[in-house]
């Protein structure tokens, strides 16, 4: 982590480095830092309930040439239940940036 005025920024280069956090309701907002080191490949798998087989995943890029603070992604449509989100930084010495996370 790093220390920015009044918050923190959440980052790794690392493989497969990832957080994780559960959800209750129907989605999630991630707020990445979006720059030209960014991860080209973060994945997000959302489970739902304690059946950690009905998995979802799907992935995107936080690489771009100008930086961007808190830019936002939203997973919606989950559903009602408790859910376990995972965030996994899928490239090597790309970096994972985490802003915030916000449930609406």
């Amino acid at each position: 982590s790093q220390s920015i005025p009044s918050r923190r920024l959440l980052f790794s280069s690392t493989l497969n480095a990832a957080v994780t956090f559960t959800v209750t309701g129907n989605g999630f907002i991630v707020y990445h830092r979006v720059a030209p080191g960014g991860s080209n490949n973060v994945e997000v798998c959302v489970t739902t309930g304690a059946n950690t087989t009905n998995k979802t995943c799907t992935n995107y890029s936080i690489q771009s040439a100008t930086v961007i603070a808190s830019f936002p992604v939203g997973i919606y449509g989950l559903g009602n239940g408790t859910h376990t989100v995972t965030i996994t930084n899928k490239q090597s010495g790309g970096n994972l940036f985490i802003d915030a996370i916000r449930i609406p």
